[in-house]
């Protein structure tokens, strides 16, 4: 957490891609399991057999592609609307851990504190989830 915070607070230019913007990409059933079978070369076992694992532990639930994106904005910046924002690392209390978007929402104009925050990150604020999707699957066609 104190790594967390140092890095949001002295790192300049800093993008990131954060779980508000990557929980609008979980995929359906049918892609999941089409990734289960994907048997292209090597990587592909290997995000077949992730694939496989993840619906053995969670059968009720859906994954979001987080990673994916993150790696994927990382060679390709246009897939992400991108706003400057103010963020804070909570390190203690309730909410240690939490990594803050203080401009969010309208957050800011809510809490008299928001303005003494000073770090900033480029934030992912939007992804075209359709098209982020469609284009990951396509990497795992024959």
């Amino acid at each position: 957490v104190e790594a967390a915070d140092v890095m949001f607070s002295s790192i300049q230019n800093l993008e990131c891609v954060g779980a508000d913007v990557t929980h609008r990409l979980p995929l359906s059933l049918e892609q999941l399991d089409a990734l289960c079978t994907c048997d292209i070369d090597g990587v592909s076992r290997q995000i077949a057999r992730l694939a496989r694992l993840w619906r053995e532990a969670t059968p009720d639930r859906l994954p979001a592609l987080h990673d994916p994106l993150a790696v994927y904005y990382a060679a390709h910046p246009e897939v992400c609307r991108m706003r400057v924002q103010r963020i804070k690392v909570e390190t203690e209390g309730v909410c240690r851990g939490l990594t803050l978007n203080v401009d969010a929402y309208g957050k800011a104009n809510m809490n008299p504190e928001a303005n003494k925050i000073k770090s900033v990150a480029l934030v992912a604020c939007d992804v075209d989830a359709e098209d982020f999707v469609a284009t990951f699957m396509s990497l795992f066609e024959r």
